[in-house]
């Protein structure tokens, strides 16, 4: 057994954290090619560095944060939404 489906299967928060960041940083990478707007304009809107763009667009990048990803999606005019279901034992 993978170690991965180990933590997923016991929902580690650390695990589920970094599946929802790599998750969104994929989405992220997806609408950075589709989107209009060039990379300097994201980074102006985002009020940051190109470093820092290149930094949330990494999916290995496990220490950004989903404030920052969510800020990005916003900047890109998407929004995320979430639902919240209880899990069955």
């Amino acid at each position: 057994m993978h170690l991965d489906a180990f933590l997923d299967y016991n929902k580690d928060p650390d695990f589920v954290r970094a599946a929802a960041l790599y998750q969104l940083t994929i989405a992220a990478m997806g609408l950075m090619r589709k989107s209009s707007l060039s990379k300097q304009e994201v980074v102006r809107r985002l009020k940051t560095s190109s470093s820092q763009l290149s930094r949330l667009l990494d999916p290995t990048n496990t220490s950004k944060s989903l404030d920052e990803m969510l800020r990005l999606m916003s900047v890109l005019g998407y929004r995320v939404e979430w639902q919240i279901v209880k899990e069955v034992a």
